[in-house]
């Protein structure tokens, strides 16, 4: 069985391999992926830095760096359409956290010899979220051995079966993303229908859950109703749950009709946050919506949820009051 495909992606200037992988880790698809258009600079910033000026080269980069919007978009695309079952991740080489945006810094070593590809792997990121795909980051001089960990005794059979299985290529960067693609499986999360029987589960994660950001804390403690999952939406099979391990972690639920669905409750389990567990609902949440015809996906979210509303490719449309303060109403844009 297939189950859900993971693309890994090794990038270059200017192009990258993708290899998919499906729940068992066999290679799906291998192929490589253009990421800029002919006749355009593949790395603005380090190829063309001594003849253009900072206003000249920001210009020139954002000339590139919409190309690879187009490019890459369609290419991830044309990848997702050849594929057996949906993709619900893509995995990239890391990049540093505080890595600097501004044109005349980024132009002067040592960042002149990093800046193209960072580019490169940030749109990516950014398509992968738009298509409600969750995005791994990796160190590349580590993914191979956390690949074989995660294999044990498969791994010479997973990561190094597909060159003669597959034929040439089967390259160092094949590899890597393969391995890539393995440990963006690792204690997967699996989303299934709520049943009856998760609901003294569920209403133990949205406790916890809500209790977990300190500010709402004592607003909450003090009305304890409202800390009282009910049963509904489970009855009337408007949730999903995430479990791992066979363990609910998480739920989300879906509320309307038409073209615009809420995104009603979307929880997780405090010691599973920052896991890509609320990502693989809420993706899992769009593609619900898609399939009944929504073109939008709507939520209130907490102020303090905002970050990750936005990195899932929510967009802010105002605030709205709600019983315990004011609370950010967003949007998922659904539309192809």
């Amino acid at each position: 069985m297939m189950g859900a495909m993971r693309v890994g992606i090794a990038d270059h200037l200017g192009w990258a391999v993708a290899v998919t992988a499906g729940a068992d880790h066999e290679v799906v698809d291998r192929r490589r992926i253009e990421l800029v258009e002919p006749g355009l600079s593949a790395a603005p910033i380090h190829y063309d830095r001594g003849r253009l000026d900072d206003a000249a080269a920001a210009a020139l980069v954002a000339e590139v760096r919409a190309s690879v919007v187009r490019t890459a978009g369609a290419g991830l695309d044309e990848l997702a359409a050849a594929l057996p079952a949906p993709v619900v991740s893509l995995s990239l080489r890391t990049w540093p956290a505080d890595f600097p945006v501004d044109i005349a810094v980024v132009r002067r070593p040592p960042y002149e010899s990093r800046v193209d590809a960072i580019m490169y792997r940030k749109v990516l990121a950014e398509l992968a979220r738009e298509r409600a795909w969750d995005v791994h980051l990796y160190v590349a001089k580590d993914v191979g051995g956390q690949a074989a960990a995660r294999l044990g005794d498969r791994a010479g059979e997973v990561l190094d079966g597909p060159k003669a299985r597959l034929g040439p290529p089967w390259t160092k960067d094949h590899r890597t993303a393969l391995a890539a693609a393995v440990v963006a499986g690792a204690g997967s999360v699996t989303i299934r229908d709520a049943e009856a029987g998760d609901l003294p589960a569920l209403q133990r994660v949205f406790r916890d859950a809500s209790l977990s950001n300190a500010g709402d804390r004592a607003a909450l403690l003090a009305h304890p109703e409202v800390l009282v999952l009910a049963d509904t939406a489970v009855r009337e099979g408007r949730t999903r749950v995430a479990t791992a391990g066979g363990e609910v972690i998480g739920f989300a639920t879906l509320a309307g009709a038409g073209g615009e669905l809420e995104l009603e409750d979307m929880f997780v389990a405090p010691d599973r946050m920052r896991r890509g567990v609320g990502r693989a609902l809420v993706g899992d949440a769009a593609r619900a919506a898609r399939a009944r015809g929504a073109t939008r996906l709507v939520v209130t979210g907490n102020p303090h949820a905002r970050a990750f509303y936005e990195a899932a490719g929510f967009e802010t449309d105002g605030e709205t009051p709600t019983a315990f303060g004011t609370g950010l109403r967003m949007h998922l844009d659904l539309r192809p």
